[in-house]
């Protein structure tokens, strides 16, 4: 029974110093152990299983050895220390699991929520851009507007003075035509004077 109850040892021990590295911050230790158990996970009630029916054989048998006289109080006062422990070691354990499990959640959480944080800024800083641009495009399209009607009325005046060019221009040329048939006639009386005079 001393070969039960040194694997009963080692087992508390390796509960305490599993559950120790999950307990343990930001360690590769914690994330191997994570992804171990997770991955394993139907295993875990089964050894837990095992750990306590041997548990409370061996405990049966030393408190027997005792009530028989085989053993000692100290010998059964150790023995029961150890076992308490071990079951107290896997408890420890599933508890420091199910902490590391949420930890390791929490930590995914955080994660994914600064990079929404991040994403969600530059979605923020990419509409102030656009809300600058469209507020820059508006007051462009009014200097725009504003440009624009002011070469309307510019070339609505350039129209007038064309159109009054033209109709001047149209009166120059009937006058020079009027003055010219009156220089011909006037050439005319004259030359016919002229040539009588001569």
């Amino acid at each position: 029974m001393g070969f039960i109850w040194d694997l009963l040892r080692v087992l508390c021990f390796s509960a305490l110093c599993i559950a120790i590295a999950l307990l343990s911050r930001g360690s590769t230790t914690q994330e191997s152990l994570l992804l171990f158990f997770r991955t394993h996970w139907g295993a875990a009630p089964k050894l837990n299983l095992l750990l306590c029916w041997t548990l409370g054989i061996c405990l049966a048998w030393r408190c027997l050895g005792f009530a028989l006289g085989s053993i000692t109080f100290v010998e059964a006062e150790r023995d029961v220390t150890v076992g308490i422990s071990t079951a107290l070691a896997a408890r420890v354990v599933n508890l420091a699991l199910g902490f590391a499990e949420e930890h390791a959640q929490l930590r995914r959480f955080v994660a994914e929520h600064e990079t929404t944080h991040k994403e969600l800024a530059r979605v923020r800083i990419d509409r102030d851009d656009l809300a600058q641009q469209v507020s820059q495009g508006q007051a462009d399209v009014v200097n725009w507007k504003t440009t624009a009607n002011k070469l309307e009325v510019q070339v609505a005046a350039i129209r007038k003075q064309a159109e009054g060019t033209t109709d001047e221009y149209m009166r120059l040329m009937t006058e020079n035509k009027s003055l010219r048939n009156q220089l011909e006639d006037f050439d005319l009386v004259l030359g016919d004077s002229r040539k009588k005079a001569a």
